[in-house]
Protein backbone atom coordinates (compact mmCIF):
# COMPACT_ATOMS: atom_id res chain seq x y z
CA UNK A 1 0.00 0.00 0.00
CA UNK A 2 1.23 3.26 -0.86
CA UNK A 3 0.12 4.86 2.77
CA UNK A 4 2.72 1.93 4.05
CA UNK A 5 5.56 4.74 2.87
CA UNK A 6 3.62 7.95 2.11
CA UNK A 7 2.43 8.59 5.50
CA UNK A 8 -1.72 8.56 7.01
CA UNK A 9 -4.02 11.03 7.83
CA UNK A 10 -5.46 10.60 11.21
CA UNK A 11 -8.30 11.55 12.35
CA UNK A 12 -8.07 13.04 15.95
CA UNK A 13 -10.31 13.82 18.90
CA UNK A 14 -11.25 17.24 17.65
CA UNK A 15 -12.21 15.77 14.73
CA UNK A 16 -9.60 16.54 12.34
CA UNK A 17 -7.52 15.03 10.01
CA UNK A 18 -3.92 15.27 10.98
CA UNK A 19 -0.89 13.84 8.74
CA UNK A 20 1.81 11.58 10.29
CA UNK A 21 4.69 11.18 8.04
CA UNK A 22 5.99 8.01 6.85
CA UNK A 23 9.28 6.17 6.13
CA UNK A 24 9.60 8.41 3.21
CA UNK A 25 10.13 11.17 4.82
CA UNK A 26 13.60 10.18 6.18
CA UNK A 27 16.64 11.25 4.45
CA UNK A 28 18.20 8.33 3.10
CA UNK A 29 15.82 5.35 1.89
CA UNK A 30 16.97 1.97 1.32
CA UNK A 31 14.07 0.48 -0.94
CA UNK A 32 14.67 -3.02 -1.30
CA UNK A 33 13.15 -4.84 -4.31
CA UNK A 34 10.94 -2.53 -5.75
CA UNK A 35 9.62 -4.25 -8.68
CA UNK A 36 7.96 -6.76 -6.21
CA UNK A 37 5.81 -3.40 -5.00
CA UNK A 38 2.33 -2.82 -6.61
CA UNK A 39 1.73 -0.45 -8.81
CA UNK A 40 0.51 2.37 -7.14
CA UNK A 41 3.16 2.22 -3.89
CA UNK A 42 5.94 2.24 -7.13
CA UNK A 43 4.06 5.48 -8.39
CA UNK A 44 4.12 7.15 -5.11
CA UNK A 45 7.75 6.27 -4.26
CA UNK A 46 8.81 7.39 -7.98
CA UNK A 47 6.92 11.02 -7.18
CA UNK A 48 9.05 10.94 -4.47
CA UNK A 49 12.30 10.37 -6.05
CA UNK A 50 11.12 12.87 -8.96
CA UNK A 51 9.39 15.64 -7.52
CA UNK A 52 10.58 15.48 -4.09
CA UNK A 53 6.87 15.76 -2.87
CA UNK A 54 4.65 13.43 -1.52
CA UNK A 55 1.06 14.19 -2.28
CA UNK A 56 -2.00 12.96 0.19
CA UNK A 57 -5.88 13.80 0.10
CA UNK A 58 -4.92 16.22 -2.29
CA UNK A 59 -2.00 18.28 0.01
CA UNK A 60 1.66 18.27 -0.99
CA UNK A 61 4.12 17.66 1.50
CA UNK A 62 7.89 18.55 0.36
CA UNK A 63 10.58 16.46 1.31
CA UNK A 64 14.20 17.03 2.88
CA UNK A 65 16.42 18.89 0.23
CA UNK A 66 19.15 15.76 1.13
CA UNK A 67 16.36 13.25 0.69
CA UNK A 68 18.28 10.70 -1.35
CA UNK A 69 16.95 6.90 -2.57
CA UNK A 70 18.76 3.42 -2.91
CA UNK A 71 16.92 0.99 -4.59
CA UNK A 72 17.18 -2.66 -5.47
CA UNK A 73 15.37 -4.63 -8.53
CA UNK A 74 15.17 -7.90 -8.91
CA UNK A 75 15.19 -9.41 -12.67
CA UNK A 76 12.12 -9.35 -14.60
CA UNK A 77 12.23 -12.99 -15.22
CA UNK A 78 11.52 -13.45 -11.08
CA UNK A 79 8.56 -14.56 -10.21
CA UNK A 80 6.49 -11.56 -8.36
CA UNK A 81 8.03 -8.75 -10.18
CA UNK A 82 6.31 -5.67 -11.65
CA UNK A 83 7.23 -3.94 -14.35
CA UNK A 84 8.90 -0.74 -13.63
CA UNK A 85 8.35 2.43 -15.95
CA UNK A 86 11.16 4.03 -17.51
CA UNK A 87 10.87 7.42 -17.54
CA UNK A 88 13.64 9.62 -19.07
CA UNK A 89 14.50 10.85 -15.95
CA UNK A 90 14.94 7.70 -14.56
CA UNK A 91 16.71 5.86 -17.43
CA UNK A 92 19.73 8.01 -16.80
CA UNK A 93 20.21 7.23 -12.78
CA UNK A 94 23.36 5.10 -12.26
CA UNK A 95 23.31 1.38 -12.10
CA UNK A 96 25.10 -0.70 -10.57
CA UNK A 97 24.68 -4.81 -11.21
CA UNK A 98 25.82 -7.54 -8.59
CA UNK A 99 29.04 -8.65 -10.49
CA UNK A 100 30.01 -5.23 -10.64
CA UNK A 101 29.90 -4.93 -6.92
CA UNK A 102 31.01 -8.12 -6.74
CA UNK A 103 34.25 -7.03 -8.87
CA UNK A 104 34.87 -3.88 -7.01
CA UNK A 105 34.46 -5.73 -3.56
CA UNK A 106 36.98 -8.67 -4.58
CA UNK A 107 39.65 -5.46 -5.67
CA UNK A 108 38.89 -3.59 -2.62
CA UNK A 109 39.71 -6.31 -0.02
Amino acid sequence: MPADITGISLLTGTHEFTFRPGPIFADLVLADEINRAPAKTQAALLEAMQERTVTMDGTSHALSPVFTVFATQNPVEFEGTYPLPEPSSIASWPRCSSDTLRHWWSRAS
